[in-house]
Parts: C-alpha cells; structure tokens; sequence
C-alpha cells in the first residue's frame, strides 16, 4: 500500500482495509508502506520497520521474514505501472496484480489503445 502518487492516501485505506478483512486465524498479515522516502513493515503499535529491498523481508524480533505472496494495494505509481510487478517477478514473490508489462501497458493510455487498435480491438475515438 501507498506508492508514489497522489492517490497514496486512499492506497493507504485500502490496504488497511484488505489487512483488516484478511482472516487472521488463516494469514500472517503484514502491512506494508511503499513510500518515496522508504518501504516500512507497520506493526499493530504503529511502528516503522524497514523492509530489506533485496529480498523483500523484514526482520521482526530478530527473524527474517518473508512473505508468501503480496497483496498489491497501491495505486498509481509504482503499483499500477507495471514497476512493482516486475520487482516482485524478479524476486520470485507471487502478488494479486496482473504481469509487470500488462500493468504498464494498461496504465499508458495511450500506448494501450494503439496496441488495441493493432490487434482489431474497436476502440473509443480518442484524442492525444
């Protein structure tokens, strides 16, 4: 959750929200603040613990840990451009969102339509 962009805020929501709603008694949950200035693990006492970025863990208590699969809750940059989903892929941590180049390519409108129009896909009239 979070990101780059200025849709962080409700990034920031909807993450709470799908932490919240996950069932604790089935998943470790761990939110996780992407942000410009760091990537930080936000414990239940509110406290930042940053993230390792070469191997997307944390240590808690003095253990490394790494996660299962990531639940991409960031919207706009860099959850929705395609740049996390290639971060995860590389590191081999599956995650909710589509693949690093549908997601850039979706997220290019303009890039988008021309591959549609490409392809036969009927497209709205649109002007750049």
């Amino acid at each position: 959750m979070g990101g780059f962009s200025s849709e962080r805020l409700i990034s920031l929501k909807s993450g709470g929200v799908v932490c919240r709603a996950l069932d604790k008694n089935k998943y470790n949950v761990y939110a996780v603040d992407i942000a410009r200035e760091g990537w930080y693990y936000i414990n239940e006492l509110d406290e930042r613990i940053a993230v390792d970025r070469n191997d997307f863990s944390v240590m808690i208590d003095g253990e490394k840990v790494r996660f299962d699969v990531v639940f991409n809750a960031i919207h706009g940059s860099p959850g929705e451009n395609g740049l996390m989903q290639a971060y995860f892929e590389l590191m081999g941590i599956p995650h909710t969102s589509c693949g690093h180049f549908e997601s850039a390519l979706t997220f290019n409108k303009r890039e988008c339509i021309a591959v549609a129009r490409q392809c036969g896909i009927p497209t709205a009239p649109s002007v750049f």
